[in-house]
C-alpha cells in the first residue's frame, strides 16, 4: 500500500512538475519571420531564430515557391543585422556550411542569380 501511495505521489506530482521546469529551462526553439521577398519563382525570407542558449540569430532562408516549398540554401546573418543595408545576400546550400554559394539575392535590384555548381565543391 505504501509503496502504490508513493507510486501515486510520483505520476501526479513530481514527474509533472520536473517536465514543466525542463521545459522553463529549455524551451522550444523559435523563428519570427521578419521580411519575406517573392522573386522569379523563389521565396526568400528573413526569419530571426531563438533556441534555448545562446543569443537569437538572423538567417535568411531561400525556397523554391513550389507547393511543398522546398529550402534551397541559407545565409546566416549573424545576431545582429549589422550588414543588412547591403544589396547581396549569399546562399550556401543544405545547412550552410559549406564553402560554395548556389545563390544569391540582389535586394536593392530584387534579382536572383543562380550560380553554377563547381566540380569538386
Amino acid at each position: 500500500m505504501k509503496t502504490s501511495l508513493i507510486l501515486l505521489f510520483l505520476l501526479i506530482i513530481v514527474i509533472p512538475f520536473q517536465q514543466a521546469c525542463t521545459m522553463r529551462a529549455f524551451p522550444k526553439e523559435t523563428n519570427e519571420v521578419l521580411n519575406k521577398w517573392e522573386v522569379q519563382g523563389y521565396k526568400i525570407t528573413l526569419v530571426l531564430n531563438s533556441a534555448w542558449s545562446g543569443p537569437g540569430n538572423y538567417r535568411y532562408l531561400i525556397y523554391e515557391n513550389k507547393r511543398p516549398a522546398k529550402q534551397i540554401g541559407i545565409s546566416y546573418s549573424g545576431t545582429i543585422l549589422q550588414d543588412d543595408d547591403k544589396c547581396l545576400i549569399k546562399f550556401k546550400p543544405g545547412d550552410g556550411s559549406g564553402n560554395t554559394n548556389n545563390y544569391v539575392f540582389d535586394k536593392c535590384q530584387n534579382l536572383i542569380t543562380k550560380l553554377p555548381v563547381l566540380n569538386g565543391n
